[in-house]
């Protein structure tokens, strides 16, 4: 982003940056690269999401940076990369809607804890290595911040823990890292975490328990619980399943 630029940085009125409150909006983008989706060396950048939204990294990462972010609704952001799909510092609130995926590594590593507030947020996570990575965490508190009646849930038992990891064997160094572990306290691969109200996440069970299976293959919501038809565009549930139509 430069100056020249800064107010659509993409040409098409997608993607605009407010370089007085470091505010970078997306509306309706669908952004696809190679290396990193997003990254910027500026700290405390906020990005508001309005209407449904997509970051698809196939061999990089999806929003990297050193730097903080917050990322704010009322719309919705589905990031899929190969490696960490969220790898900074990250603020989820105010009704966001944000999936993360990551095929080979974390959904999201970080040195500090996932915060995440608003009544309405949702915040879906997944990767090869675990929903997230915080390194250097030392308790619970330090995983994740949860305000506002939001609660952790998927798969059942799911909760914070830290676990010590053997990162240079030569000179047995081990540093705890923080993760979203199993019932038994192994960490979670390759499964959904949801960060959501209570009602939300019971919702979502009551649809994966249902015995009506016609009605539950057949039949698909958006994030807020709604029906929607066949033709409709972003991230819904079907099946049980989070899915991103396009």
């Amino acid at each position: 982003m430069t100056s020249l630029n800064q107010a659509d940085v993409l040409g098409d009125g997608t993607v605009s940056y407010d370089a007085e409150t470091n505010t970078l909006t997306l509306n309706g983008a669908d952004i696809e690269a190679e290396g990193e989706g997003l990254s910027t060396q500026i700290d405390e950048v906020i990005i508001k999401l309005e209407g449904e939204n997509s970051i698809e990294v196939p061999e990089g990462f999806g929003i990297y940076s050193d730097a903080s972010f917050t990322i704010t609704g009322p719309g919705s952001l589905s990031v899929t990369s190969k490696f960490e799909a969220l790898n900074g510092s990250f603020v989820i609130e105010g009704g966001a809607k944000v999936t993360a995926d990551s095929q080979t590594r974390s959904a999201l590593w970080s040195f500090y804890p996932l915060a995440v507030s608003g009544s309405e947020t949702v915040v879906m996570l997944k990767g090869a290595m675990g929903a997230v990575e915080i390194y250097g965490a030392d308790s619970e508190e330090a995983v994740l911040s949860l305000s506002d009646g939001l609660v952790l849930g998927l798969p059942e038992g799911a909760h914070c823990g830290i676990v010590d990891v053997l990162v240079e064997e030569e000179e047995d160094m081990w540093i705890p890292y923080g993760y979203i572990l199993d019932a038994n306290d192994n960490n979670i691969t390759d499964e959904w975490i949801i960060i959501a109200s209570e009602d939300y996440i019971t919702g979502i069970n009551d649809l994966k328990d249902s015995k009506n299976l016609k009605d539950l293959n057949d039949s698909t919501y958006n994030l807020a619980g709604q029906k929607v038809g066949k033709d409709y565009k972003g991230i819904v549930i079907q099946g049980g399943r989070k899915l991103l139509k396009k």
